[in-house]
């Protein structure tokens, strides 16, 4: 049974960053990454079982809504997963990860219910693989 990560990331660089350092890090054969660069593409899949998310804060410039609400940010949709988790509590609660550019934008992450924070964005990819290495453990 492998790891299933959600990568939430606008920017295909810092995406191809943080992958790249993965694969150099982990044995990928326990990982299934799935990489969605829009704030509509993650809420199409937020709601599916997932162990790890990794969250971006800033997901280009447009809002979008979703049953009424609108979603700006990163922190948005960590706020909607949760909401989702508690109201499903059949479902499996993922271990949300900020990997966005700033701590202060990890922080606003955090407050939103997200579990752990890496500033740097891929450049940080030596926390999140220390992270994610202790899924295979």
């Amino acid at each position: 049974m492998s790891t299933r990560v959600l990568v939430v990331e606008d920017m295909d660089i810092l995406y191809k960053i943080l992958y790249n350092n993965l694969q150099d890090g982990l044995p990928m054969e326990k990982f299934q990454f799935i990489r969605v660069s829009t704030m509509r593409q993650a809420l199409e899949v937020l709601d599916e079982d997932w162990d790890v998310i990794l969250m971006d804060y800033h997901l280009g410039t447009l809002e979008t809504k979703k049953d009424g609400v609108q979603f700006y940010t990163g922190a948005d949709l960590v706020t909607y997963r949760r909401k989702f988790e508690a109201e499903n509590p059949e479902r499996k609660r993922a271990q949300i990860v900020g990997i966005t550019g700033t701590k202060e934008f990890c922080e606003k992450l955090a407050e939103a219910g997200s579990d752990l924070g890496f500033p740097g964005g891929g450049r940080s990819s030596r926390g999140i693989i220390e992270y994610l290495q202790t899924w295979c453990a």
